[in-house]
């Protein structure tokens, strides 16, 4: 589980054998977020699952990738024996599946879809969140699925001043020409005099706008866009014409494309540790690598 550095959180310990991490974000109110992986080749009782939503405090989601085919989720394929439990789960402690009905997992060697990630909610969380099921594979055999929520989680950080921009004889003719007196009040003097430097600050300098900007990756290039974009156009292909030359395509070039994408990682990271020296300072190097 990976959490943005501006949320705030505490880890929920389980008591399990199953593949599971939970944490409660606080931001406002609480919202407790849960991810399990359910292995298709591991035998699973209702009663394990049931024990980890036991322990998980309200409202909360549970996320993962279940390998669980059933109607309430997935209209393609036929129920299994996985799915009748997570059925049987999702009726006994009343949650809510919130998928959007698009399947989340393709079979490249049958050209198959089906759904076996799945987003629930327990009751009160209902309404709260809204699904979406991503179109891209982005290289995986797994459609992300994205889920967005206003009430909880903080779509604006908090403005801050952009020094670098800041017009610095404005600020210092707005602060000469203040008429303001001392006040012989300590308290009364430093109120106006935050007020003004406040005033001062707000004519010359621009503030952010607190959105949380998505950082682009250093080690992404030219290469690895252009890979990007023939793996894409290989899967419509493959989607729209299922041959065996059309999926060896498709796997070639995903494959090629993960590869290249983990050598400019590699050769990136190798590029910036070589520039870090005994002058270099530890708050450029914690920004790099948090």
């Amino acid at each position: 589980m990976v959490l943005h550095s501006a949320l705030q959180y505490t880890r929920v310990p389980l008591r399990t054998t199953l593949e599971t991490v939970a944490v409660t974000i606080h931001s406002g109110k609480k919202i407790t977020i849960c991810n399990i992986y359910l292995s298709p080749n591991s035998n699973v009782s209702k009663d394990e699952i049931h024990s980890v939503v036991q322990q998980l405090p309200r409202p909360f989601l549970l996320l993962g990738d279940f390998n669980a085919k059933h109607p309430l989720w997935d209209t393609i394929n036929p129920t299994d024996q996985r799915g009748k439990i997570i059925e049987k789960l999702i009726l006994e402690e009343s949650l809510v599946v919130l998928n959007d009905g698009k399947p989340t997992h393709h079979h490249i060697q049958t050209n198959s879809f089906s759904t076996i990630d799945l987003s629930l909610c327990s009751v009160d969380a209902v309404g709260l969140f809204q699904a979406q099921t991503d179109t891209d594979l982005h290289g995986s055999d797994h459609f992300p699925l994205y889920l967005s929520s206003v009430e909880f989680l903080p779509q604006r950080g908090t403005p801050r001043w952009i020094t670098k921009k800041a017009n610095w004889p404005l600020f210092r003719e707005v602060i000469i020409e203040s008429d303001e007196t001392r006040d012989d009040d300590p308290l009364i003097h430093y109120n106006k005099t935050i007020a003004l430097i406040k005033e001062a600050a707000s004519a010359s300098i621009p503030k952010s706008d607190g959105h949380y900007n998505q950082c682009p990756v250093p080690w992404w290039n030219d290469r690895c866009e252009t890979l990007k974009k023939e793996r894409n156009r290989a899967r419509r292909d493959m989607f729209r014409n299922p041959t065996t030359s059309n999926r060896v395509n498709y796997k070639r070039l995903r494959g090629l494309s993960q590869k290249t994408q983990k050598e400019a990682q590699k050769n990136s990271w190798k590029d910036y540790v070589s520039t870090i020296n005994s002058n270099t300072e530890c708050g450029q190097v914690w920004k790099k690598v948090n």
